[in-house]
């Protein structure tokens, strides 16, 4: 039965439970089973992405299946829906007093493995206040005055409180992607930039995939999780690892 169909059936039941009389027995919760699918069903209705093709629960592990991405900055992108996916099922069920989460597994966006293999320590937590309507929209307004890059898609998710996703494209690629880490500071949750998931991407002018930058706070049980890629021969202060060295001036 579609989950449409089993919530019209749950309706009709209670309203002949009520035209039974005065005394009549509470109508029973959901079965566990079934809260779970509608669950994972409405986090993915509100992340309103076809990256992501199947959900399930069993016992404690999430499996989330992921369409196969393009390429391993795709596979990046993909990535950081299934996990927010995951973090957002995690605190729904628990706040219903549901099944715990207590890892995710993700496959199908990649022949390798991306993302260090699966979360294996998943913790509900409490999202940030919900943003109100617009915000990504006013943030990325107040960005773009003066910035050497054009805001070619935002996008408002309201899951753990509200994310923002940004798809830029700068005038200059490899100068931009080079500074990341400070440039695109002004994107990320206004306030706190650990407080809320945010997934920037940057493109050529063809629309080419250039870089990739996300975050989810909570992830793991910690302070969050974040992920990075830039394309092969284009290097960023926001990815760890490729920060360069460079040696101090030799004084006389």
């Amino acid at each position: 039965m579609s989950i449409k169909g089993h919530a019209t059936a749950v309706l009709a039941l209670l309203g002949s439970s009520a035209l039974a009389g005065c005394g009549a027995a509470s109508p029973p919760k959901p079965a566990r089973g079934d809260d779970v699918v509608a669950v994972i069903a409405s986090v993915r209705e509100e992340l309103r992405t076809d990256r992501i093709v199947g959900a399930e629960l069993r016992r404690s592990r999430l499996k989330v299946t992921l369409r196969r991405a393009a390429g391993p900055g795709d596979a990046t992108i993909s990535l950081w829906y299934a996990k927010l996916l995951a973090q957002a099922v995690t605190n729904r069920l628990a706040a219903r007093g549901g099944p715990k989460v207590s890892s995710a597994v993700y496959v199908g966006a990649s022949k390798t493995d991306l993302n260090g293999g699966p979360d294996r320590r998943l913790h509900a937590g409490s999202p940030a206040s919900a943003l109100a309507p617009g915000t990504c929209r006013r943030v990325a307004r107040a960005w773009s005055e003066g910035a050497a890059a054009r805001l070619t898609r935002v996008e408002q998710i309201d899951v753990l409180g509200g994310t923002c996703t940004y798809v830029l494209e700068p005038t200059d690629v490899a100068g931009f992607v080079a500074d990341a880490g400070g440039v695109v500071s002004g994107l990320r949750a206004p306030g706190n930039p650990n407080a809320r998931p945010s997934l920037i991407t940057v493109v050529d002018d063809d629309g080419s995939l250039a870089f990739v930058l996300s975050w989810i706070p909570g992830l793991g049980g910690s302070i969050g999780q974040g992920s990075g890629w830039a394309r092969p021969g284009l290097k960023s202060s926001a990815i760890v690892g490729q920060i360069e060295q460079i040696p101090p001036p030799a004084f006389p």
